[in-house]
């Protein structure tokens, strides 16, 4: 991987991901690993808006065909790669029998197409805000997650303090809850603790990678 990117998981087995200049929706497949795409098909920004009419129009094919062939097996190619079949119409491990699977993945489309801009901005406020390079902020990220201390303060009040915020990000957020937002609120306000408390909401504790930019928005203070 040769980028810093962003990642979150949505419903149906797929995933989020964004860099400072794209973002994308991965989705899960059954084919085997094929170069970079770790089991994945990777739908890109300028295509969700596609594929969101493309499920529509494969599914009202299907119940056409259906209609018109009543107990007959059928298989032809949908639009975007999808495949109609009598059992429905599927995109990879991405499957519709009935329309409330298909609203289903077109609110994961819609979502993904909405939540995938923040995201992007997030990664691109992070690495602008490092002034280094994608690759540079994934090791430093890497160094972090193994135990290592990235402050550049010598200041020992600031040291200590960015030891805590370290900790605490490294920790997974498992110290006490009411304890940790009163800790981000500390450092950071009440709008970051609030926004912390939304993340612990949405994601549960597993906010790590969610929570990157707490590192980053540490390093180098004085």
């Amino acid at each position: 991987m040769n980028k810093f990117e962003l990642s979150e998981p949505l419903a149906m087995g797929t995933k989020l991901v964004a860099s400072e200049t794209s973002f994308a929706l991965l989705v899960p497949t059954s084919a085997a690993p094929v170069g970079g795409n770790d089991g994945n098909v990777r739908v890109n920004s300028d295509l969700l808006k596609q594929h969101l009419t493309a499920w529509a129009q494969n599914w009202s094919t299907c119940q056409i065909l259906r209609k018109s062939m009543p107990g007959v097996s059928f298989a032809v190619a949908g639009k975007s790669s999808m495949h109609i079949s009598s059992a429905g119409v599927s995109f990879h491990n991405l499957r519709v029998t009935a329309d409330s699977e298909l609203a289903a993945i077109q609110g994961v489309l819609t979502y993904a197409g909405e939540r995938g801009l923040d995201l992007q901005k997030k990664a691109r406020a992070i690495t602008s805000h490092t002034g280094a390079s994608g690759h540079e902020v994934l090791e430093r990220f890497s160094k972090f997650k193994s135990g290592a201390y990235l402050g550049t303060s010598r200041n020992p009040a600031v040291v200590a303090e960015l030891r805590l915020a370290l900790d605490l990000v490294r920790a997974k957020i498992k110290l006490d809850i009411n304890s940790s937002r009163h800790r981000v609120k500390v450092w950071f306000g009440k709008q970051a603790a609030d926004e912390f408390m939304k993340d612990i909401r949405l994601h549960g504790l597993d906010v790590f990678c969610e929570q990157t930019d707490f590192v980053i928005t540490w390093l180098g203070r004085d």
